[in-house]
């Protein structure tokens, strides 16, 4: 690794997350390809063109050790996805030599601008980070970025932001589709693919690497819980292995707890999100034994602060958080009071780390279950062929 690294600071000239502040794409494309030649922590890709000719871009953060041993890495993941035909020893061999793969992805929505501004801070920070736990990172789990889920919608957004700062209509709803072709709906064309930009996401979750964890991050209403995280509220899907609706659980418990301890305040879980929903790729995942996650942050004003009076702060109205007080799911509320694009990028950073380390933590067991998750599922599959 180079001695110097440059800092998302240096490269854009201001903190990402300030006040007023937004990155543009093709600024954030050069940077993660600056990162990527200076870290030996960081390889940055271009997938390709998204549907209006802007880089679509995978970046693969993890040791320098497991970059010279990438690619049976990426044989050990797809292989304990479906380990028919091997021996429980065999099985055992691969989840000893293996490492836990996480696929995250940001800013799907182009108006839910936190992913892609925190990205550049996140991947900086584990490229230069020499703590224990980030080590551990690095040296367990193979973490895939994508900074950007939709290029055109957030240069789109960028531009209209711009646009309109210090006018009446700072902040406003963008009145335009964000993406060519499928606007807000780009996440329900997961089972469909007929966007380049969901078949780049496909190519990588089920073709090359078959991933122990996919989150994808979101933002939401601004009246409720400051961020959500996994696990969701029932009704359950049918036919997901009980073993990811458990892992979700895992998951979302480490998250949960590591953002408490960062004092980040207004978390809920198992509350708002069902497990069943359209099938994006934060819930098609489930389907495939990938557990599936989103996050889902209280939206600011694109990057100009927000007050939110605390009496205007509510629950979701059902069962599972009816009033906006201390629960079990929800147990340090937020006050209130002005609301910035920084505070959503602190929960969304702190939730992306979170999961990574949960997983780092738990990697033989994770890669363990993928492999039982398999087993279970075509155990299943033979039954029902049989009763029919």
């Amino acid at each position: 690794m180079k001695s110097t690294i440059t800092s998302p600071k240096s490269f854009f000239g201001y903190q990402l997350g300030a006040d007023r502040e937004m990155a543009r794409w093709d600024e954030i494309v050069r940077y993660f390809d600056l990162l990527g030649s200076e870290s030996d922590r960081v390889r940055t890709i271009h997938m390709g063109p998204s549907t209006e000719g802007n880089p679509f871009l995978e970046v693969i953060i993890t040791s320098p050790e497991n970059f010279e041993n990438l690619e049976e890495i990426r044989r050990i993941s797809m292989t304990l996805a479906d380990p028919r035909g091997l021996s429980q020893e065999e099985i055992d061999s691969l989840v000893q030599k293996g490492k836990a793969v996480c696929v995250q992805s940001m800013s799907l929505h182009a108006t839910e601008i936190g992913g892609t501004q925190m990205a550049p801070l996140l991947a900086y920070d584990m490229a230069v980070a020499d703590d224990p736990d980030t080590l551990r990172i690095l040296n367990e789990v193979v973490f895939i970025m994508i900074p950007c889920f939709n290029p055109d919608g957030e240069i789109m957004v960028t531009d209209f932001y711009k646009s309109t700062i210090g006018t009446p209509y700072e902040g406003c709803h963008y009145p335009i589709l964000y993406h060519k072709y499928t606007g807000h709906d780009n996440n329900r064309d997961a089972f469909a693919q007929n966007i380049v930009e969901s078949r780049y996401m496909g190519q990588i979750l089920f073709h090359e690497w078959m991933p122990q964890a996919y989150q994808d991050h979101h933002h939401m209403g601004s009246n409720g819980a400051r961020i959500f995280i996994a696990p969701y509220k029932n009704p359950l899907r049918p036919g997901v292995d009980p073993l990811v609706w458990r892992e979700l659980n895992l998951y979302g418990a480490g998250m949960a707890y590591h953002m408490e301890s960062e004092g980040l305040d207004g978390v809920t879980s198992g509350a708002q999100y069902p497990s069943w929903g359209h099938f994006g790729y934060h819930w098609i995942t489930n389907s495939h034994n990938i557990p599936g996650m989103l996050t889902e942050s209280a939206s600011a004003k694109l990057a100009s602060p927000l007050y939110i009076d605390p009496s205007s702060l509510q629950g979701d109205g059902d069962n599972f958080m009816p009033e906006y007080e201390a629960q079990t799911n929800f147990p340090s509320p937020w006050k209130g009071g002005w609301w910035h694009l920084s505070d959503i990028m602190d929960r969304q950073y702190a939730a992306a780390y979170g999961l990574l380390d949960v997983m780092a933590k738990n990697r033989e067991a994770i890669l363990a279950n993928m492999a039982r998750k398999a087993l279970n599922q075509t155990e299943r599959g033979a039954l029902s062929e049989t009763q029919a």
